[in-house]
């Protein structure tokens, strides 16, 4: 699997290229209509988020409209453990990559807190990825802490939700390694493999693991 380098000069680049890409996308057809089907896909996709302003755990119905197949919630400055977390989509089959396949995630901070004041009740930790023809996903952020109460392990929370397929929670990303895990955290029943992950510190002192995931039968 790609390792996916986030260093400063990489972000540049990339941000320069896409500001460069606007004008062409924009100023002929093939880009406008490229454009206006993304917008299509992301309208359905907020369709079938869960709109209940009262669901706890739901967050497809705010995708952002600049959503890609990874995402960067860590900012300089925050504290905790830097994690990148990657992975692949699969159709029920378990053996074709599901495309256009949004995943939401959310985790507490580097103290167990979710929302704090001004802030989503998700917290500043939470993000969309938008899956290709390759099914990829992938996010950059920090190793959650458990609640403060110190009664449930680490875990990220994750939804995904189709073009013809309504959001729904799997099973939550948690660590190996965790003093705090037991065995009826472990579960293969809503996400299709294991959910614990093991983790493993990179050349660069970042923490990487692999969630991937199989979509249920419909």
């Amino acid at each position: 699997m790609d390792k996916i380098s986030w260093n400063r000069r990489e972000f540049l680049s990339s941000t320069a290229l896409g500001a460069a890409l606007v004008p062409i996308l924009y100023g002929c057809g093939k880009g406008a209509h490229a454009a206006a089907s993304t917008s299509g896909k992301l309208e359905a996709l907020r369709r079938n988020g869960v709109q209940d302003p009262n669901c706890e755990w739901c967050g497809a119905r705010d995708v952002p409209d600049d959503v890609r197949w990874k995402t960067k919630l860590v900012k300089d400055g925050d504290a905790g453990e830097r994690m990148i977390v990657e992975g692949t989509v699969f159709d029920p089959d378990g053996v074709t990559p599901a495309p256009d396949i949004l995943v939401y995630i959310y985790h507490t901070d580097s103290e167990g807190i979710y929302g704090r004041k001004g802030e989503h009740r998700h917290g500043k930790y939470r993000g969309w990825m938008l899956t290709g023809e390759d099914g990829k996903y992938s996010f950059y952020t920090i190793r959650p802490e458990p609640y403060p109460n110190r009664r449930d392990p680490a875990h990220v929370h994750m939804t995904i939700t189709g073009l013809d397929r309504k959001e729904d929670w799997v099973d939550s990303i948690m660590f190996e390694g965790d003093p705090l895990l037991e065995p009826r955290n472990i579960s293969e029943k809503k996400g299709g493999f294991r959910n614990v992950i093991k983790l493993t510190k990179d050349s660069e002192g970042i923490l990487r693991g692999t969630r991937n995931l199989i979509l249920p039968e419909k």
